[in-house]
């Protein structure tokens, strides 16, 4: 800063650049400024380091050389800005500012603003550059000892301008101080003289000066001044107005009225509605404030001026729309002279007159702009009105057609037998009705698929109808459940999917089959069961019963065969018969035998039963010592029949006159051969049984001796033989008194007559599992021929 001592050190150095540690060289230190160049004093530390002290007076930047025997140190000159001192009141200036009214610290006219410049100074005569400085200006008219107001206006590089205003002529003192002190020069004799007249000076009032509305006249009062700000007492004055809009399109002109007493009445009329300058001019020179920004409003809305655009952010709503779709359009409101009205509470009422009446919404900006939204559900033609107190606009009405929306997949409506169930092999078939999220009827062909899965891939045929409708139809072969899913962009339409049960068609004889062991190998007095399973014409199961079948079975004996209905498809059937033999099993259903029939089927005897089994031979009547002796055992099941197979457990016991060894032969066929050997004459007594048992005539009374007496053996034979067929007859007779006895009970129960060739409902045989193999797929013989000899 100016008058500030300044210092700094110098380090000297040798020329490797190590640092000295003794004095004595002869630097030199020049500050050179931009006014005078100042000598440094220099300080030996004794040290090799060296104090420069110096102060600058002036502000400016200065170049500090710093030389050894006259040459510049390393990084010499230095560069030092050295800013003003504080201002100083004593030191500071002002000056007036010349303008056309006059020098703000000499004279000027009654009413106009002079000015005039303050430049801070400090002690050393710089000008100071900062801001800030508190400058106190007092300016007082002299003859009335009246205050006049300035304005200090810091300028923020040291200078201040001051604007004042003295409004009576005469003399003014002007004192200007920093803070209580006075600048140089203060106080000021200031002279202010009478001004002539000035536009400047005349000012307006009125209604008019707020604006009116289009059409009708408003009015302006104008008082005139001079350029002192006496007011004019007398008229004539070139006074004229113009009324000119804003944008520069409209100019209207303007009647003036002169009272005759410095006053003025400007009256203007505008149609057209906007802003406007309101010039008004004293010769040619605008007065105060002229122009007058003023505003010429509309008037009332009419409705035929009124106008609808289209435009809107969700489409054109004028031209038409889409069913659940919000659009809309824009309404300007205009007055009779086409202006544009600019402030809402219009009256407009909207709807759309159709199918039904829809209302439109109106959002009133408060502009004059209105903004109409409606929303149409359902589809069609409608007239879409717009009025204003009951009338129609401009435009209105427009004709608008509502379209249907998309696809909407929950509201499609789906119905036909096709989804709910069906018959394998008959064509199933349903029907589609596309609609939008509104019901409304899709006169589109949309991309609708059918997806069905099930046991077996299926063929979907479709054919659109038009209106949004379709019929689809599709057969499945095989029996089950299918998933039916009726789709359009991926999702199901209605309530699909559907599942749909593919049921067995009608029966089919050749495609039914039976099953069970019953078919092939059976035994005797055992019942034999098997399964009948009805199919349908496409080997499908069927799961209902009701199918007539006769089922004949032929052979060694006479048997019934009894079928009870499982009401699933299935039907369990049972014969028994007590002859061992081939028998032959027919199933047929309306006359046509089902897919195997006739059936071969094995029946073999039941289990050997002691007291229908025989025993035969000259062993069991009289035998001959020392010589070997036989008997045939004879095995029969409980029905009569012979057994045709061995292993059966026969026991043989002799006993009397001695006790022999016995030899059994099983010959696998039945039979048993029995041989033992006598050695004693005498009487033998023969035992034979099997589990405990023996069978009929036991013991048999033998007689041993040297030579056998055939004819006792003979009497003995036929003696057993009468015995034999009495037994027989005995068995018979207590059969048919059984047989007899049941035939009574069942005419007493109300029973019909079973026939062996055809019974349609047997007993209850119980279930059973389908056997995997069914009949010995023998060629049947021709019937009539003769099966045993």
């Amino acid at each position: 800063q100016a008058g500030e001592a300044c210092s700094f050190t110098i380090f000297a150095k040798d020329r490797y650049g190590n640092q000295r540690d003794e004095g004595g060289d002869e630097f030199t230190v020049r500050c050179r400024g931009p006014y005078d160049v100042v000598q440094a004093v220099i300080t030996d530390n004794k040290d090799g380091t060296y104090l420069a002290e110096f102060t600058c007076l002036r502000d400016g930047d200065y170049f500090i050389d710093v030389k050894l025997d006259n040459m510049d140190i390393m990084q010499s000159p230095f560069v030092l800005t050295v800013d003003p001192a504080k201002t100083k009141a004593e030191e500071c200036v002002a000056e007036g500012i010349d303008s056309e009214f006059g020098n703000g610290l000499k004279e000027s006219q009654a009413g106009r603003e002079v000015m005039f410049r303050i430049q801070a100074m400090d002690q050393f005569g710089n000008r100071v550059v900062k801001p800030g400085d508190d400058f106190q200006v007092k300016i007082t008219e002299v003859a009335e000892g009246i205050r006049v107001k300035a304005k200090v206006l810091d300028n923020g590089d040291g200078t201040y301008d001051v604007t004042w205003c003295g409004m009576l002529r005469g003399e003014y003192d002007i004192h200007v101080a920093l803070k209580e002190d006075a600048i140089k020069g203060s106080p000021w004799k200031v002279t202010v003289k009478t001004g002539k007249a000035s536009a400047q000076k005349s000012t307006a009032e009125g209604v008019g000066l707020g604006g009116s509305e289009a059409g009708k006249a408003n009015s302006i009062l104008i008082e005139t001044n001079d350029h002192y700000g006496n007011v004019v007492t007398n008229g004539g004055a070139n006074l004229t107005g113009q009324l000119v809009s804003v944008d520069g399109k409209e100019s209207v002109g303007t009647e003036v009225a002169d009272h005759e007493d410095g006053t003025y009445t400007l009256t203007y009329r505008a149609l057209v509605s906007s802003e406007y300058f309101l010039a008004v001019r004293i010769d040619g020179e605008h007065i105060h404030e002229s122009p007058f920004l003023l505003f010429i409003d509309h008037t009332d809305t009419e409705a035929q001026k009124c106008i609808a655009d289209g435009r809107h952010s969700k489409g054109d709503g004028l031209k038409g729309c889409r069913a659940g779709e919000e659009t809309g359009f824009q309404l300007f409101a205009y007055d009779t002279y086409n202006n544009r009205c600019t402030v809402g509470g219009d009256h407009f009422y909207s709807e759309l007159r159709g199918v039904k009446n829809i209302p439109v919404d109106i959002l009133d900006h408060q502009d004059g702009h209105y903004t109409c939204t409606y929303t149409p559900i359902w589809a069609g033609n409608y007239a879409l009105h717009v009025l204003l107190n009951g009338e129609d606009i401009q435009g209105s009405p427009w004709a608008i057609f509502a379209d249907v929306a998309e696809i909407d997949p929950p509201s499609c409506y789906i119905h036909g037998a096709g989804i709910y169930s069906s018959i394998a092999g008959i064509e199933a078939e349903f029907h589609v009705q596309a609609k939008d999220r509104f019901e409304n009827l899709r006169p589109y062909e949309d991309s609708i698929e059918v997806l069905v899965s099930g046991p077996e891939k299926v063929v979907i045929h479709r054919r659109y109808l038009g209106d949004g409708q379709y019929d689809f139809f599709w057969t499945g072969n095989v029996t089950g459940m299918y998933d039916v899913d009726i789709v359009c962009n991926g999702q199901s339409l209605g309530t699909a999917p559907y599942a749909v049960s593919v049921t067995s068609g009608p029966v089919f004889p050749i495609n039914c089959i039976a099953t069970g062991e019953g078919l092939s190998l059976g035994k005797a007095g055992v019942p034999n069961i098997f399964v009948i399973q009805s199919r349908d014409k496409f080997g499908n199961n069927r799961t209902v019963g009701g199918d007539k079948y006769n089922i004949n079975v032929s052979g060694p004996a006479a048997c019934e065969a009894k079928m009870r209905d499982l009401e699933n498809g299935r039907y369990s059937c049972s014969f028994m018969t007590r002859t061992m033999g081939t028998y032959w099993v027919s199933i047929t259903l309306d006359g046509e035998e089902i897919s195997g029939s006739p059936y071969f089927c094995e029946i073999e005897p039941a289990e050997v039963d002691v007291s229908s089994s025989t025993a035969s031979g000259m062993g069991l009547l009289a035998v001959g010592t020392f010589r070997e002796s036989s008997f045939t055992i004879h095995s029969f099941d409980k029905y009569g029949n012979h057994l045709n197979r061995g292993g059966d457990n026969w026991h043989v016991t002799i006993s009397g006159s001695e006790f022999p060894e016995i030899a059994i032969v099983d010959n696998q066929d039945g039979t048993y051969t029995v041989t033992y050997q006598t050695t004693v004459r005498g009487t033998l007594m023969v035992w034979i049984g099997i589990r405990g048992r023996e069978i009929p005539d036991c013991p048999f009374e033998v007689l041993s001796d040297i030579k056998v007496r055939r004819k006792v053996a003979q009497e003995r034979a036929a003696e057993r033989q009468a015995k034999m067929e009495a037994a027989q007859a005995k068995k018979a007779a207590y059969e048919a008194q059984k047989a007899d006895r049941k035939e009574k009970e069942r005419l007493a129960a109300g029973e019909e007559e079973p026939t062996k060739k055809n019974n349609k409902k047997g007993g209850d045989d119980g279930d059973l599992d389908d056997p995997s193999a069914h009949g010995a797929g023998r060629k049947p013989p021709k019937r009539g021929a003769k099966l045993f000899e």
